[in-house]
């Protein structure tokens, strides 16, 4: 039997595709075993800022501290709760401590009102507070506040803080009183979806000038008549009758009556009140 020589070409060949495959399938920290690693402790005067790295949400928020990170050069970027953004570009290296401090320039505000505040909106963010409140090392830049007392009625400013500001802002609203009369006696009044914890005849003070859905809905429940209204600044009058038609149905008849200094605004509307078991909680508006 001849035997023949082993082709030294096609073997070196076959060894180097072995070593290629091994390649591929190496893990990638092997590869990179050389790469150098480092810490990055990223702080701030505002908590709870949202962290971003080379514009990559990072899910944490500041103060943290970020592991084995390869060292090289990122971009820093912090959003606080109000959407004010701060950013600044770094490098850190191996084998040493690697802090960055990212402060934004901030003052404060203090909003006061004239009414209790169900909410108070900043930028967008719903706050729940009492007035008067202070909102203390806010980053500088525009803001946008809305205040809604208890009936939903609001009022809004927009307004810049600098650096070091320290701003008073009074949102008082034009207040109004609003008298409701029935000749449906000891009827429950409602405003805006909300019980008053009155009967007619009833007496509603200092309410926020605006559109109100007012409801009177009889003892027993089974009967209610409502009129939707502008409360304007100063003394209001609303007349909500009901005329029996027959046993078991009612109209309403009569007037709305806002008095704003002496002038009389009046309007009058026709309308069956439906029968219900006992007092809705809200009751539906009728329309």
């Amino acid at each position: 039997m001849r035997v023949l020589p082993m082709n030294v070409t096609g073997f070196t060949g076959v060894m180097m595709a072995i070593v290629w495959v091994w390649l591929a399938i190496l893990p990638a920290e092997a590869q990179n075993a050389d790469t150098l690693t480092t810490n990055l402790v990223i702080t701030s005067n505002i908590k709870h800022a949202a962290i971003y790295i080379n514009g990559d949400s990072t899910g944490k928020h500041t103060p943290t501290i970020f592991k084995n990170l390869p060292e090289g050069k990122y971009t820093i970027e912090l959003v606080e709760k109000y959407g004010k953004k701060l950013e600044k570009v770094i490098q850190i290296y191996a084998g040493q401590d690697n802090e960055v401090q990212l402060d934004f320039y901030v003052g404060q505000f203090t909003i006061d009102s004239n009414l209790p505040l169900d909410s108070i909106v900043v930028n967008g963010n719903r706050v729940e507070a009492v007035v008067p409140v202070t909102f203390d090392h806010m980053p500088a830049g525009d803001y946008s506040v809305q205040v809604y007392e208890s009936y939903g009625n609001s009022l809004s400013q927009k307004f810049f803080l600098s650096p070091g500001d320290s701003l008073f802002l009074p949102l008082n609203f034009s207040l109004g009183d609003l008298e409701v009369k029935s000749n449906l006696k000891h009827a429950a009044v409602w405003l805006n979806g909300k019980l008053t914890g009155q009967t007619v005849p009833a007496l509603l003070t200092d309410l926020a000038e605006g559109i109100y859905d007012v409801m009177v809905v009889s003892a027993d429940g089974k009967y209610k008549i409502g009129q939707t209204i502008k409360l304007k600044q100063g003394s209001n009058t609303l007349n909500l009758a009901f005329e029996q038609k027959n046993k078991w149905h009612y109209y309403l008849y009569g007037a709305v009556a806002a008095g704003v200094g002496g002038t009389v605004y009046l309007l009058t509307r026709k309308e069956q009140a439906p029968e219900k078991e006992g007092i809705p909680n809200p009751p539906d508006f009728p329309r």
